[in-house]
C-alpha cells in the first residue's frame, strides 16, 4: 500500500496543512484581508512544527515505495491539501454570500456530500482489500464497539452542554462583579 509504505504522518501533514494554508491564503489574495506580523509569524510556525511533527513520526517503512508508487502518492498529497483547503474556502465563500443559507442548512448540505463521496468510494475499498474492510465492518456492528461508541458520543454531548451551562454561569459571575463593584 502507497500510504503504508511512505507513511501515513506524510498524508496527515498534508491534509493538516492545506486546510489550514489554502483558506488563509485565498482570503488574503482574494478577499483583501490583511496581514499582521503575528498572522504571518504564526503561519510560518505552525507550518514549520507541523512538517517536524510529521517527520519526527515518520518509521521506516519495510518496504519503500520506488518509482511510480512513490509519485502517485505525492499526486494524493496535493489533492487532499487542496480539497481539504478548500473546504474552509467554500465554508468562508458561503458566509460572505448575499444569499446564504441558516449554518444548519450548510452544514447539513456539507456532511451529506461527504458522506456520498465515503459512500461511493467505499466499493472502491472493498474491491482492493475486500477480507480486512469486511472484517472491519463486522467489528463496528459489536455490541460492545457500539456502546462504547454510545458512550464516546454521550461523553462529548454532556462536555459541550456543561461547556455551555460553564459560559452561562461565567456571564452571570461578571455580571454579579459588575453590580457589586458599581
Amino acid at each position: 500500500d502507497v500510504c503504508a509504505a511512505l507513511g501515513l504522518a506524510i498524508y496527515s501533514m498534508f491534509m493538516m496543512l492545506g486546510g489550514m494554508l489554502v483558506p488563509f491564503f485565498y482570503w488574503i489574495l482574494f478577499l483583501g484581508e490583511t496581514v499582521s506580523w503575528g498572522k504571518a509569524v504564526g503561519t510560518v510556525l505552525l507550518t514549520v512544527f507541523i512538517v517536524l511533527q510529521a517527520l519526527g513520526q515518520r518509521k521506516e517503512p519495510e518496504k519503500k515505495a520506488t518509482g511510480w508508487k512513490k509519485y502517485l502518492f505525492f499526486a494524493l498529497c496535493m489533492v487532499i491539501f487542496f480539497v481539504n483547503g478548500m473546504t474552509g474556502v467554500i465554508a468562508k465563500a458561503h458566509q460572505i454570500s448575499a444569499g446564504a443559507t441558516d449554518e444548519v442548512s450548510f452544514t447539513v448540505l456539507s456532511c451529506s456530500l461527504t458522506a456520498l463521496l465515503s459512500a461511493l468510494l467505499l466499493p472502491v475499498g472493498l474491491l482492493k482489500n475486500r477480507k480486512e474492510i469486511v472484517y472491519a465492518i463486522k467489528g463496528i456492528f459489536h455490541w460492545k464497539t457500539l456502546v462504547f461508541m454510545i458512550c464516546i458520543g454521550a461523553a462529548g454531548y454532556t462536555g459541550n452542554f456543561l461547556h455551555l451551562c460553564c459560559l452561562c454561569l461565567l456571564f452571570l459571575y461578571i455580571l454579579a462583579l459588575c453590580a457589586f463593584c458599581l
